[in-house]
């Protein structure tokens, strides 16, 4: 009688118990799984409004171009037209803004830009392409054999400022999905014998931008530097400070060489949509 007691008691021992336990282990794993992709991204509802501020300097501002034609919005046109979404765009690109500019206007709360990020679910930043314009006029007044080295102290001012407009902006929002846009090299038709060192340069620029935005899960980095093709240039006929693109290949704008062009700016505009779609849940497309 006591023996078969025993064996009621820990019949549950029972190697197929196991298995039972185990599976439904796995299944528990897959189901949280699930549940943390699906709460980390954020749902459209098919009519949903939806509010996209752009914050940055001359690329968020579209210098040298037209307004349709400006990543912001071309963005937002292609957004609307692919979903059956309607985005209101808030664009604070002021143009010249270095990034300690940016944080400043962030921090003043200038012309009210933050009661615009306190709303809204989409942010895009273009930052840091001004901090590199004047640091390279800096360094070429002072020594015409530039280096990447000498770069290296204003990347990590760079990062720390790019860390406090993350910060300054969350601070407003916790929940949007903010778009960091990468930099391209404007220098190549500036200095085209060092088109290399600004490559070396720029990158390392990109990468502290990767280093900030692993600190938050809701902020995705925009690679733009792959979408700016070099033309060929011939180097037997290249001054050191040309003033005219290579050939009508050029990405940048004729306005002053130096800024992306329209058709540029629309592949930033498809860059950003393609990262906007991928991190967030939106209703069916619209039908043809």
């Amino acid at each position: 009688m006591r023996k078969k007691r025993l064996k009621s008691t820990w019949g549950f021992l029972n190697p197929e118990i196991f298995a039972i336990i185990d599976n439904m282990k796995k299944k528990i794993k897959i189901i949280l799984a699930l549940t943390l992709i699906f709460t980390t991204l954020t749902g459209f509802k098919a009519g949903a409004k939806v509010d996209y501020v752009a914050i940055g300097d001359s690329l968020t501002a579209g210098d040298g171009n037209k307004e349709n034609d400006r990543f912001a919005s071309a963005f937002t046109e292609l957004m609307n037209e692919k979903y059956d979404i309607k985005i209101k765009q808030h664009n604070y690109g002021v143009s010249g803004n270095t990034s300690e500019q940016i944080l400043q206007r962030l921090t003043d709360n200038t012309n009210g830009i933050n009661d615009d990020i306190k709303n809204a679910q989409i942010i895009s930043i273009t930052v840091g392409g001004n901090d590199i314009k004047n640091c390279v006029m800096e360094k070429i007044v002072t020594n015409l054999n530039l280096d990447q080295a000498e770069f290296y102290p204003a990347i990590e001012t760079y990062e720390k400022t790019v860390t406090k407009i993350i910060k300054a902006i969350r601070k407003q929002n916790k929940k949007a999905q903010i778009y960091v846009m990468g930099i391209y090299n404007p220098f190549y038709n500036t200095f085209p014998r060092d088109r290399d060192l600004f490559d070396l340069v720029i990158n390392r620029y990109n990468d502290a931008i990767k280093r900030v935005i692993e600190k938050d899960k809701k902020v995705t980095y925009v690679q733009t530097s792959d979408l700016i093709k070099y033309p060929k240039i011939d180097f037997d006929s290249a001054s050191d400070l040309s003033d005219e693109p290579q050939d009508s290949g050029d990405p940048l704008s004729t306005y002053d060489y130096f800024h992306p062009n329209a058709k540029s700016h629309k592949l930033w505009a498809k860059a950003l949509a393609k990262a906007v779609t991928q991190d967030n849940n939106f209703p069916a497309r619209k039908k043809k």
